[in-house]
């Protein structure tokens, strides 16, 4: 959820998101229904024990697909390369880095229209996303390998954002449908910040921190 130019809004009332190049965030596990609902009543209400909130937005909903080469040469590099369609109007394509020690990775973003997203995806026009992707796999060609659909919501901190809701990932080998929440940092250094809130939300709700991509939980379970 990060970008070149980054300013990514949730809705139309501008719910922030952050403005670098680097995403620092941590993933949980929501176990049932029962504990989304209740997560998602307090954060309506801004009234998550403990953290301080401005902004709720939702339900909102984010198509994405992930593209690898023949050999998956970014799955083994636990990098990712995925083009999201927020609307009839609007699309992402977006390049992400590793992840280190740290919760943090390079994520390289560009908003425009589909039409030119697919334009780029066929190598007639090149951006900066596509320039990081081609430095890594060169020449070879990419295909559709899974695709993830989310219908989500999200709360908005004064130093970080709250995303959470139902995630149906779709693969060469079936479907995984799971609740997910994931704490992300809206400037750059915040680490400890995202660490701090991730830890209260992991015990308030008793989440199960899963460090992994959507790209490598598709891949595992249904790629």
């Amino acid at each position: 959820m990060r970008g070149a130019f980054f300013f990514l809004q949730l809705c139309k009332d501008g719910l922030a998101m952050a403005k670098n190049d680097l995403e620092i965030e941590k993933k949980y596990i929501i176990h049932d229904e029962e504990t989304f609902l209740k997560i998602k009543e307090e954060a309506s209400r801004l009234a998550i024990p403990g953290l301080k909130a401005t902004k709720f937005a939702g339900p909102l909903i984010r198509h994405d697909t992930y593209y690898d080469t023949a050999a998956n040469a970014l799955l083994g590099q636990s990098m990712a390369f995925r083009m999201g369609l927020k609307s009839a109007n609007e699309a992402r394509l977006t390049f992400k880095a590793p992840t280190n020690h740290e919760h943090t990775r390079r994520e390289i973003e560009e908003s425009l229209s589909p039409a030119s997203a697919e334009r780029r995806l066929r190598g007639k026009e090149n951006c900066r996303v596509i320039a990081a992707l081609r430095e890594v796999i060169g020449a070879e060609p990419i295909f559709p390998r899974l695709r993830v659909s989310k219908l989500f919501w999200a709360l908005d901190g004064r130093d970080w954002f709250l995303v959470f809701g139902f995630v149906t990932y779709a693969g060469a080998r079936g479907a995984l449908e799971r609740f997910d929440l994931e704490v992300e940092a809206k400037r750059e250094g915040d680490a400890q910040l995202v660490e701090k809130v991730g830890g209260l939300l992991r015990d308030r709700y008793r989440l199960r921190e899963d460090p992994r991509s959507k790209y490598e939980v598709g891949m595992t379970e249904v790629g």
